[in-house]
């Protein structure tokens, strides 16, 4: 009778060291999981940042297109350009922030700005000096700030 005990005892002990020994396994194989996870996300995250870039530069473009737009049915109307955005009544997108930079009568430029991203985008129309080299009139170019 001493024996069964015993015997027991070894079982229940080897039960227990595989047990365990599984629950390492199982604990390791979901470490190097959460790793791969982690840094899979963590590369998408840093591409996902010039998808991010082009979105914010999207916007301020757009904003600036709408701004060439109101510019242009206010001299339609007036004979001139507005010399401020509160003239047009001008609301540019969320967190985009779009500044007359020059205006006259006859002519005016326009830069926009988004804290999500170091380019800046710029406008003109008229006979003035362009913001940026090389830009077109009524296109609005983003250039690298920083």
């Amino acid at each position: 009778m001493s024996q069964e005990p015993r015997s027991l005892k070894t079982a229940a002990l080897k039960v227990a060291s595989t047990v365990l020994a599984s629950t390492a396994r199982v604990a390791a194989v979901f470490l190097v999981l959460g790793v791969t996870v982690v840094w899979f996300f963590g590369r998408a995250c840093a591409c996902g940042s010039a998808d991010r870039d082009k979105a914010y530069q999207s916007a301020m473009r757009s904003d600036l297109r709408n701004l060439a737009s109101a510019q242009e049915i206010y001299f339609s109307d007036s004979l001139r350009y507005a010399a401020s955005l509160h003239e047009l009544d001008f609301t540019a997108s969320e967190r985009v922030t779009v500044a007359l930079t020059l205006t006259s009568d006859s002519a005016w430029s326009a830069s926009a700005s988004h804290p999500g991203t170091s380019a800046e985008c710029t406008i003109f129309l008229g006979n003035i000096e362009s913001p940026v080299p090389d830009a077109e009139e009524r296109q609005p170019t983003c250039e690298e700030t920083r």
